[in-house]
């Protein structure tokens, strides 16, 4: 009698034991908690690094906080969409107004001159898929085509709205010769170069000798993100060079919070697939993304999933 009573007894905890278990939901670990509230192992290069920022247009801009806040700390850059404007913050002024010479952050898009072992060696950058990027600068107010934007903004590109994006679009033979005006932003700027092409024509000019430079500076430089892999990259970053935010999960949730979208993104889609319809490539930027994705899944392996 006794042991049935034991019997019915454990029965009766377990099922309460069940119930009381299943109304305790595990804690749900979001993608972006994966990165930013990660035990990171900070500055295993075990560098100082003087970065100097070069901003590919339409590479993922906020990527720029992460280097902000590595130049500048303690700085709230949570907020900060362009590095020009925190610059000319009275905190920015009164903490984070000595740099070393080759410290760039407010870089507009201007390139790195390859020649410049100094500069080359503490190069930071974001690079994207060379058809992602043209889709995205295109519906930027014709980002980085002079003569197409003379051709279609009357005073400023921009107050360019929707409807002109929308039959811009439409237009295909606009959207290949907008593809065409700015191939190869990402090898010129890593050539010297700014990002705006200059050619009085609708080509990008390019050439194998700029690509090699190019993918040489990519080797070299201290840093390479991927725009596709941004909480990722983010993450990288602080793993390889540390910075006082390393354990701060609220600045880091704001680190790594998605890329900047477009502001319209079904038509980025329409011209990624009319692009894709045309057989179009961007031969060098492809070359170089190439070059960026294995280095930054090489840095990945090293300083991040060991």
């Amino acid at each position: 009698m006794l042991m049935r009573l034991l019997v019915l007894l454990l029965v009766f905890c377990q099922q309460w034991i069940f119930i009381i278990a299943s109304q305790v939901q595990a804690p749900k670990i979001t993608i972006s908690e994966k990165y930013t509230c990660g035990k990171f192992q900070l500055n295993q290069t075990k560098r100082r690094l003087l970065p100097f920022y070069v901003h590919i247009p339409k590479c993922g801009s906020t990527f720029a906080r992460t280097v902000l806040a590595y130049v500048c700390p303690g700085a709230n850059v949570s907020d900060v969409l362009e590095p020009t404007f925190f610059w000319r913050t009275p905190y920015a002024k009164a903490h984070c107004g000595h740099q070393h010479p080759v410290t760039r952050v407010t870089s507009g898009h201007l390139g790195v001159d390859p020649k410049d072992e100094e500069k080359v060696l503490n190069v930071v950058s974001m690079l994207r898929h060379p058809v992602r990027r043209i889709a995205s600068a295109m519906l930027n107010n014709l980002h980085d085509c002079p003569f197409l934007r003379k051709r279609y903004c009357t005073s400023s590109c921009k107050k360019l709205k929707a409807d002109f994006f929308k039959r811009a679009v439409a237009n295909d033979s606009l959207v290949l010769e907008y593809a065409q005006c700015v191939s190869g932003v990402a090898t010129r700027m890593l050539n010297g170069m700014s990002s705006i092409s200059h050619s009085t024509g609708n080509i990008g000019m390019t050439n194998g000798a700029q690509v090699d430079t190019a993918i040489d500076v990519i080797n070299k430089a201290a840093f390479i993100g991927i725009t596709e892999r941004f909480q990722e990259s983010v993450s990288l970053f602080v793993n390889m060079f540390g910075g006082d935010y390393g354990y701060n999960c609220s600045l880091m949730s704001a680190l790594t919070a998605p890329a900047r979208q477009t502001h319209y993104p079904e038509l980025e889609n329409v011209i990624v697939q009319k692009l894709t319809k045309f057989a179009f490539e961007d031969k060098s930027d492809t070359l170089v993304y190439e070059a960026a994705l294995l280095r930054f899944q090489n840095d990945m392996a090293k300083y991040f999933y060991h």
